[in-house]
């Protein structure tokens, strides 16, 4: 069964898929994208794509979802974060997790599938890194929790994790 990231991100530019692609690229990883015949690369007005790491392995779906109001597909994830913290108060590198769902503009949410393979880290970890640090993204793992930094993110499964470094899910999802 695989599993969601999400980067909950505060700023109103969402980046195109072609930017995303090139700032990768940059970074020295290469993976494919598979889009509907509508998704235009260089505008950010996309919605969802496919990232391709590996042609034998499923790929991960990266969808972008708007916070319109509460009734938005994003507003609603966003509302059942904000239900699910209640009235805990985690930071997480000196960001309150609150406070960012509440100012939360868009959602880049991943569905990660269960043949997820270490290759694919690299690829998925660039787009989270530049939706955390350009889009003042905050990081949200259903088996890690509230993650402020990407790289944090993809050391997770080698490494210990400080309190400091990220925020658990409050109903241990």
């Amino acid at each position: 069964m695989g599993y969601y990231v999400r980067v909950f991100c505060t700023s109103r530019e969402i980046p195109s898929i072609h930017t995303l692609i090139q700032s990768a690229q940059e970074a020295e990883v290469t993976f494919g994208v598979a889009v509907d015949v509508h998704t235009q690369l260089e505008t950010p007005d996309w919605t969802r794509f496919d990232l391709i790491y590996n042609q034998r392995k499923q790929p991960v779906s990266i969808q972008c979802l708007r916070n319109s109001g509460p009734n938005s597909l994003a507003g609603l994830v966003v509302n059942e974060f904000l239900e699910e913290l209640g009235d805990e108060s985690y930071t997480v590198l000196d960001i309150d997790v609150t406070s960012h769902l509440r100012a939360t503009e868009f959602i880049v949410q991943c569905w990660v599938p269960a043949d997820f393979e270490r290759d694919g880290f690299y690829a998925l970890e660039e787009i989270l890194a530049f939706c955390g640090y350009n889009c003042d993204g905050l990081i949200q793992d259903d088996n890690l929790g509230y993650i402020a930094d990407a790289g944090v993110w993809y050391l997770a499964g080698c490494a210990h994790l400080t309190e400091h470094q990220y925020a658990p899910n409050s109903l241990g999802r």
